[in-house]
């Protein structure tokens, strides 16, 4: 665990810009990285903060309330950063993959009555725009099941705009046993969402760091 993270932890429930909760899914297992990513680094040429705070501080920016969502043996490792309050330990789901973060926030949130829309971003994805992810909150009236980008012809699933109706009616597929996949991508393209272009100077900041080699191209110049 980082010793400096807690001091870049951002309060989690100041006056911000809207009431759509941001969920950051933390609990990768990140075989191919080795590590838990929230805990790299991104180095720039003014700071070198980790992942998790690079996430933390963008969404914090735009939603209210910023959730994380992690496996229950990850929880001591992200007490000192965290307020317990605002971590989601996984449910015991019958399925795996990042649909269980999203899903177990989605059930946690309506046992304590919040209906809200979710912003989900993945803490691997370090380096993208507040504008990219406020182009997502702000499109959310255009459609009833949820908002993303496009990329090279592909949904990117795991950032992007739920809507609570469509969280909802996964949710209950999954208790009846009638849900048909557990990938949040093949089960979007099924549901319609809202598809975004992603304007070109922003997609070299919308990628996802998976590898120690994409760790280590995370130059100064691409953090610009």
């Amino acid at each position: 665990m980082d010793p400096q993270l807690g001091q870049w932890a951002v309060s989690m429930n100041t006056k911000n810009k809207t009431r759509t909760i941001a969920l950051i899914l933390v609990g990768g297992f990140s075989s191919r990285m080795g590590e838990d990513k929230s805990f790299l680094r991104v180095r720039s040429n003014f700071d070198s903060k980790t992942f998790l705070q690079s996430v933390l501080q963008r969404v914090s920016f735009l939603c209210e309330t910023v959730y994380i969502s992690l496996r229950k043996e990850q929880v001591s490792d992200y007490l000192s950063a965290i307020s317990p309050e605002n971590l989601i330990l996984d449910e015991e789901l019958p399925l795996e993959g990042p649909l269980k973060g999203i899903l177990s926030t989605y059930r946690f949130l309506k046992k304590n009555g919040t209906m809200e829309s979710i912003l989900v971003v993945p803490v691997d994805m370090p380096l993208v725009r507040i504008r990219t992810l406020e182009r997502l909150i702000r499109e959310q009236v255009s459609s009833q099941i949820g908002v993303f980008y496009k990329t090279e012809n592909q949904l990117e699933p795991l950032c992007g705009l739920y809507h609570s109706q469509t969280l909802d009616n996964l949710s209950r597929l999954l208790d009846s046993g009638r849900l048909s996949t557990f990938s949040p991508k093949e089960l979007l393209e099924k549901l319609g969402p809202r598809l975004l272009e992603l304007p070109e100077n922003e997609k070299k900041f919308f990628r996802n760091v998976n590898t120690p080699s994409e760790h280590q191209n995370l130059t100064p110049k691409s953090t610009d």
